[in-house]
């Protein structure tokens, strides 16, 4: 055998074996979904950062597996998130009253933060789980434009548009509002905000009242402590606490956590990357190697 066939058998052993010692250190972390286990599963699933459409389609897509799964008896969502748009909270919070209805627990687990949107999915659950100091509330609706007609008046720039309907060019940057377009966007903006109200409500039912609500449901943040206090949050903790109170509703001792495949996969990933000594043995065999790197967040 050739000294660089040598070499590179070598380089491949070692190689192997770090991948399989990542492999192993992953699959000691009980909370991962590849191993095999005859007790009850409960899902963990994140939703983090600003909610949209291609966040809630892919949160969808494990709610819909959970759904269609016998062995996952819950789901612990685990939010931090500022909010989003109206749709997507709306979808992911009527995709989790579905489970619920399917008689699969949904306990929610909030992170720095939890807010407006991120609030909204929260509420569909049975219990929700936060830190004394995660940010949430922000029970509201805003629809926000810049009007840079003072600006073009001075620089001698006039805008055009030629429009279908008198409404079409509602918020535009160009012009002042008409008092008939403030009412109209005002009766928009309340009726979708009336829709997050009775949302709350109805996930929330026999926590809150109509009338505490109320008097809180203005847009203002809480910490998690204030929110307890509100009756916007049952539990104060971590994403632990929330695991001790999926057990609780479950009435069952013992559990399996599992995640999504994927994450698996990416978290495999992210330990082949960081053996450092199969880098270094590389420059120390000079063999000539093209790399494809991907980093997961």
């Amino acid at each position: 055998m050739k000294k660089n066939e040598k070499k590179m058998v070598l380089f491949s052993l070692i190689l192997l074996i770090s991948i399989l010692f990542s492999v192993i250190s992953i699959l000691k972390d009980k909370s991962q979904s590849y191993q095999i286990s005859s007790l009850p599963k409960v899902m963990i699933l994140n939703i983090a950062g600003t909610i949209k459409f291609d966040t809630a389609e892919i949160i969808l897509a494990q709610i819909e597996k959970i759904s269609e799964d016998p062995s996952i008896v819950g789901v612990i969502i685990k939010i931090d998130s500022p909010g989003g748009t109206v749709g997507a909270s709306q979808e992911i919070y009527s995709a989790l009253l579905e489970l619920r209805k399917q008689n699969k627990k949904v306990v929610v687990s909030m992170g720095d933060i939890a807010a407006s949107g991120g609030y909204y999915i929260a509420s569909a659950s049975e219990v929700i789980v936060a830190n004394p100091g995660t940010l949430t509330g922000s029970i509201g609706v805003i629809i926000s434009s810049i009007n840079f007609k003072d600006l073009l008046d001075k620089i001698g720039v006039k805008a055009v548009s030629i429009t279908s309907g008198a409404m079409k060019d509602v918020l535009s940057p160009y012009r002042n509002m008409k008092p008939e377009e403030e009412k109209y966007i005002k009766e928009m903006v309340m009726n979708t905000y009336q829709q997050f109200f009775n949302a709350v409500l109805t996930g929330r039912k026999d926590k809150i009242t109509e009338e505490e609500l109320k008097k809180i449901a203005d847009g203002r943040i809480f910490t998690g402590e204030i929110a307890k206090e509100k009756g916007l949050v049952d539990v104060l903790g971590s994403l632990n606490t929330a695991k001790e109170e999926m057990k609780k509703l479950l009435s069952i001792p013992q559990v399996e956590f599992i995640y999504p495949k994927d994450a698996f996969f990416k978290s495999l990933f992210k330990e082949i990357m960081k053996e450092e000594s199969a880098l270094s043995l590389l420059s120390r065999l000079n063999l000539p190697v093209m790399y494809y790197y991907g980093v997961f967040q």
